[in-house]
């Protein structure tokens, strides 16, 4: 827990600094899509078609700063801390044998966009913003279900995070790239769908396992200003 608790201060300091220089503040969340991409080995196997993605949440803020504008054209840099749910399903059944393995996750992740903004004459804007994203697992549990000729048994384990492969589950260090697709109300309104690609294996359950995020969010808040 100490460890979490270093990382997400961290993480916390990066962010109030940067309201030294940002001019607006959007408080969002919302609900997400998240599945891995899931290999075991250098050729396919039916492992694969086991893992499902799932339903999670998120709730965060993105800072911004305009770079330039003019009369219709916005160019803002913007970055965000959000808590975010990864992880996945996988369900296998042989026979009258069945078990379903619900990996949970929660990071905490930082994307940083460069976003273009378009304003039409109502004053509503359409944004799109493209860049990388950095992501650190705070906590996570696997929850398995065994199912035999309809009688159910449930466990629960936390998940144990590091790179041995004989002691450890899941990599806390998560990034790649992020792509976000807005819309902007006068009033403040901010809804807006975005995109994680993650990069690296975060599995640490053998060398020839091999598990990449995919987070798909569905956002709303609220957007305000942050100078006179």
């Amino acid at each position: 827990m100490q460890i979490q608790f270093k990382l997400l201060t961290v993480i916390l300091l990066l962010l109030f600094s940067g309201t030294i220089f940002a001019q607006s503040l959007s408080i969002v969340g919302g609900g997400n899509y998240t599945e891995v991409d899931y290999k075991q080995g250098s050729v396919a196997s039916a492992a694969e078609d086991t893992y499902s993605g799932k339903l999670g949440f998120h709730v965060g803020a993105y800072l911004d700063y305009v770079l330039s504008k003019d009369k219709s054209n916005e160019l803002v840099v913007e970055t965000g801390l959000l808590f975010d749910t990864k992880g996945a399903k996988q369900e296998v059944a042989v026979s009258t044998l069945s078990v379903e393995n619900n990996i949970n996750l929660y990071y905490a992740d930082i994307p940083l966009y460069l976003k273009y903004r378009y304003r039409f004459r109502s004053l509503n804007k359409v944004y799109i913003g493209v860049g990388p994203f950095v992501g650190v697992g705070l906590f996570g549990n696997r929850t398995t279900t065994q199912t035999i000729d309809g009688a159910s048994a449930e466990e629960k384990a936390k998940i144990r995070w590091g790179s041995d492969e004989t002691q450890h589950d899941m990599k806390r260090l998560d990034y790649g790239l992020t792509g976000r697709l807005g819309f902007l109300s006068p009033g403040g309104l901010d809804v807006s769908v975005s995109y994680d690609y993650g990069i690296p294996n975060i599995a640490s359950m053998g060398d020839n396992i091999e598990m990449k995020s995919r987070v798909m969010r569905l956002s709303v808040g609220y957007h305000f200003s942050l100078v006179d």
